[in-house]
């Protein structure tokens, strides 16, 4: 081995144990809260490797929460070049889209999404207790990314989107199979109530409100008590 070969080797492995600890780091600061040291020792991660998967996750994550969303999209776009079939990254860009009101590119990472975790999405969904066959895929919900919550959440972008047959189709795809999500009630008494179904509406409303749901409390109180 020569001596280029082997330098090139020990810069290597410095390098690696520098941008390990410094993760390391990041994390612990991440487990208490303290972001702004958090973000110190992601970026000296990034610095040493700009392909770090996690770091640039967390990064947009923070960012996200921190309001600071071209940030966002910038580091979950990142992601996606890293990892083309991730879906975390291209739900959290969808999430980011629609906080920007951006309803049009949400929509399309929710797709992206949904054709990573189920493949080309319909009706054909059989429940199994703890976890699901979807779309030919076992799905365990209380690990990863829940598809019934994606396809909830496309329904919020199409209801924007003034596509209310799609919204209406995929709140009802979670509500036949996943009954506990309660925005999906609210969002589709929503729907109901805007093309002049005030009972169906109401019902709906009042599920979700039933659930937890705040806003569906306000909006139920709004919209229904006074037609009882």
């Amino acid at each position: 081995m020569n001596n280029y070969v082997f330098i090139s080797l020990i810069c290597l492995i410095i390098c690696g144990c520098s941008e390990n600890r410094n993760y390391k780091k990041a994390t612990r600061y991440l487990d208490n809260n303290d972001l702004d040291k958090a973000i110190e020792y992601l970026d000296k991660v990034i610095a040493v490797n700009p392909n770090h998967y996690d770091a640039n996750m967390d990064l947009g994550g923070i960012a996200l929460e921190s309001g600071r969303y071209e940030d966002a999209v910038m580091y979950f776009s990142k992601v996606i070049t890293i990892l083309p079939d991730e879906p975390h990254a291209y739900y959290n860009r969808a999430e980011t889209n629609m906080r920007q009101e951006n309803y049009s590119d949400a929509l399309n990472d929710y797709n992206l999404t949904l054709r990573i975790l189920v493949g080309n999405p319909d009706d054909r969904i059989i429940i199994i207790p703890q976890s699901y066959e979807l779309f030919g895929k076992r799905i365990d919900p209380t690990q990863g990314i829940d598809p019934f919550t994606v396809f909830a959440d496309r329904a919020v972008a199409y209801y924007y989107l003034d596509s209310l047959v799609l919204a209406y189709k995929d709140l009802n795809l979670c509500i036949n199979n996943y009954k506990e999500l309660k925005h999906c009630y609210y969002w589709r008494g929503c729907i109901s109530l805007e093309i002049g179904d005030t009972k169906s509406g109401c019902e709906d409303l009042r599920k979700s409100a039933s659930l937890g749901y705040n806003q569906a409390k306000t909006d139920y109180k709004k919209h229904c008590e006074c037609n009882n």
